[in-house]
């Protein structure tokens, strides 16, 4: 294969996550940490639901919310202060509302014809600190969730919307204050 071919070729992320998967395996395996027990620690309901993730990212695109995030950001006027916490907080309520995932493409979505830096990470901050509200809000929580349980620990969905309610918005607020200063103090 020459240098063209080779720039043409496309990996599907499918095929690297496999093969590392297969990589982890095998080298657990070889080092005798690693049996068949591992089939039953496998939190398998998680499977459906990430499929559900694509039918929700597909019902997304498809409804025009891309449109409605646009127009809800045009609302704020040209306040970049008002802009960083509306991406911020919309992003945030978004992800428990939907799951991080499906809320982070729709926001790239939303953000494909521009959008400031004050958009564009005011969405990134929600999307990654906002779904703590929710254990569904983000696929890390419900796998960490999911290994506590294994372990003993009984997180229910009430403690941590409680725990979550006392902490994210602080976190959010915080983070996205200071972006703005940030942004204002490095243009």
């Amino acid at each position: 294969m020459n240098r063209n071919e080779l720039a043409k070729l496309v990996i599907q992320p499918y095929v690297i996550s496999l093969a590392g998967c297969a990589a982890l395996l095998l080298w657990g395996i070889w080092r005798k940490q690693v049996g068949l027990s591992i089939v039953r620690e496998i939190s398998w309901p998680i499977f459906p639901f990430v499929i559900g993730l694509f039918i929700v990212v597909r019902a997304v695109e498809n409804l025009g919310l891309a449109g409605l995030a646009v127009r809800g950001l045009a609302a704020t006027g040209h306040s970049m202060l008002l802009q960083d916490f509306a991406a911020a907080f919309g992003a945030g309520i978004g992800s428990n509302m939907v799951n991080n995932i499906p809320m982070a493409l729709l926001s790239i979505s939303a953000l494909q014809g521009g959008g400031s830096s004050a958009v564009q990470y005011g969405a990134l901050l929600g999307c990654n600190l906002g779904p703590n509200l929710t254990v569904a809000g983000s696929l890390a929580t419900m796998l960490v969730i999911a290994s506590a349980r294994r372990n003993g620990e009984n997180v229910g969905a009430r403690d941590f919307f409680g725990a979550g309610l006392r902490v994210t918005p602080l976190v959010l607020f915080a983070a996205a204050l200071a972006l703005w200063l940030s942004l204002r103090a490095f243009p």
